[in-house]
């Protein structure tokens, strides 16, 4: 008996569940009719989408202000479509015309034979957000008459930015094909489809995610270089695609920002997206006599950062001979001699690393050598800062990742690292006895490395003339000229790389950042920045601490064979 009412009273939970269910979705098909309000049962979503081209001989004027233009391929979209049956009912009577680039009408269609994700890089008036509001409005088109109903979102990074896009909806779509509500930020259509419109500005971690909590099929992005922390939010959302394959397109404008450009390349690097240019210079919609001009009375940097779509480094910048496409790459698979290359500093040695050791921030960058093709190459394989604490917190982090991922400083069984053990090694900025000296480290700081078997040197010394070595201060400008050199000398060649990880994103950040963003003041100096936490030279300065005495300006050749003298 218990078991037959136990049974009766899962199925009767069940049943009302689906009753329930089914009210709801009921009382939310009729709030959308009652805000659609009135709709006629056939409404024509038909679209011709005109592909034009430039031809100032024999083209017409198509478009006011536009130069003459020639129309090179039609296509016709959509139809009337019955919203009592939820089915398309015969061809458009009076269909919207859009007249669109070559490079627009291929994003706007988004075929099968492009990557499900577009990421669409615009110049000033490359039409970018023109675009994305026909893009979204042939994605409405694809989810007509779908149940449960299909939901569209579209982002911005700011409110501002979001009303602007919400405007070109209005100006491209007629009337017909939408109704705004204020209150939800959405566009509701006769064909069951919300588009809704959502910032992606956050005013604190308090607030949460503005875009959690909806369930859509396609997603468009606005100025998709200021909202790349809130793509894992926006990818969580397209769980309602129709098959399982969601569509995004995110537009984006050139932004000399290292955290841009690494999650730019990080999600390019993968077959789901697919990078293409809207630029102005190939708009046919714009005079030519307009871009030439610009072309004489800009620089040309300025000249192809606003119509060339390029992210241009900063004009001062300190490490010019950097290229992420060519100094950021996976480190190679065969095996390194590292013992073979840093044995002449004492060895054995299985990883070479640079320590700032800082006030706030204390920063250690591990690297690897290999030797190719009878060159010596270096890639940075990690990095480790810590915030506060005390030093010897800093310590055995380095000393924990050493282990762990390097083998090396392992204790034998007695607990003590042997002479012929495999060891890190260390080179940091020069220590003082006075411990007055606010620009470098007391010799507590070397105390901490030594307690915990981690070999650790100046990054320079000189010798005494009794033969002893004494530190020795690196020259600022000659530590940077040597790290540009090693990214890239004067005969091209590139001897210093930072290494990639599973998702494409460099191993070691903050570095990166600070190679591709710091800049020489108006005197040409660098590194002057006051420290705190705008100041990123530390970084840098690690890794030239870890390099100058193997890579330092010598008029010896640096080729050198593998298993000979470094």
């Amino acid at each position: 008996m218990t078991v037959v009412a136990i049974t009766v009273t899962a199925a009767a939970v069940v049943a009302a569940w689906w009753c329930v269910s089914s009210w709801l979705k009921k009382k939310v098909r009729k709030l959308q009719d009652e805000i659609l309000g009135g709709t006629d049962r056939f409404v024509d979503f038909g679209i011709t989408l005109h592909t034009v081209e430039q031809d100032l001989e024999r083209g017409a004027e198509l478009l006011a202000k536009s130069p003459p233009l020639r129309i090179v391929a039609t296509r016709r979209l959509g139809g009337m479509f019955d919203t009592r049956t939820g089915e398309w009912s015969g061809p458009s009577m009076d269909p919207v015309v859009w007249y669109v680039s070559e490079d627009q009408a291929r994003l706007i269609l988004h075929e099968s034979t492009l990557p499900d994700n577009l990421l669409v890089y615009g110049s000033e008036g490359g039409g970018k957000s023109v675009t994305l509001v026909m893009w979204a409005a042939v994605r409405a088109l694809e989810c007509s008459g779908y149940e449960p109903r299909r939901e569209i979102g579209l982002t911005a990074p700011t409110g501002p930015r979001l009303k602007v896009l919400s405007q070109k909806i209005v100006q491209w779509w007629p009337d017909r094909w939408r109704r705004w509500v204020e209150r939800d930020s959405c566009f509701y259509m006769p064909n069951g489809v919300t588009v809704r419109l959502i910032s992606t500005h956050q005013t604190s971690a308090k607030e949460g995610s503005r875009i959690q909590g909806y369930d859509w099929s396609h997603a468009g992005s606005d100025e998709m270089q200021d909202s790349t922390d809130r793509d894992s939010d926006i990818r969580s959302r397209l769980r309602a695609a129709p098959d399982g394959k969601p569509k995004r397109l995110a537009t984006a404008t050139a932004k000399d920002h290292p955290e841009w450009r690494t999650w730019r390349d990080s999600k390019l690097k993968t077959k789901a997206w697919g990078r293409f240019d809207l630029l102005a210079m190939r708009s046919p919609f714009i005079w030519p006599n307009f871009i030439e001009e610009n072309r004489v009375e800009m620089s040309p940097r300025e000249f192809m950062r606003r119509y060339g779509a390029q992210d241009v480094p900063p004009e001062r910048i300190i490490y010019d001979a950097w290229d992420r496409t060519k100094n950021l790459c996976h480190r190679p698979t065969i095996e390194h001699d590292a013992v073979n290359v840093l044995d002449r500093l004492g060895g054995p040695f299985g990883v070479l690393c640079g320590h700032d050791p800082g006030t706030r921030y204390r920063y250690t960058v591990p690297l690897l050598p290999w030797i190719i093709n009878g060159r010596r190459k270096w890639w940075v394989v990690g990095e480790i800062c810590t915030e506060g604490g005390t030093v010897e917190e800093h310590v055995l982090r380095v000393l924990t990742e050493m282990r762990e991922k390097y083998k090396c400083n392992i204790p034998s069984r007695r607990g003590v690292i042997e002479d012929h053990t495999l060891r890190a090694l260390v080179r940091s900025d020069i220590y003082t006895d006075s411990g007055h000296d606010a620009k470098h480290p007391d010799r507590s700081v070397y105390t901490q490395f030594k307690k915990y078997g981690i070999h650790i040197l100046p990054a320079a010394h000189r010798a005494a003339p009794n033969g002893s070595l004494h530190p020795a201060q690196i020259p600022k400008n000659a530590r940077i000229d040597m790290i540009n050199r090693l990214f890239c000398d004067a005969s091209g060649e590139r001897s210093l790389f930072v290494d990639l990880d599973a998702n494409e994103r460099p191993v070691a950040p903050r570095l990166v950042n600070a190679i591709e963003s710091m800049e020489r003041d108006l005197m040409g100096r660098a590194e002057t920045e006051r420290k705190g936490d705008a100041d990123q030279s530390h970084y840098p300065a690690a890794l030239g601490y870890a390099l100058w005495m193997l890579e330092k300006p010598r008029s010896s050749d640096r080729r050198i064979e593998s298993g000979g003298d470094a």
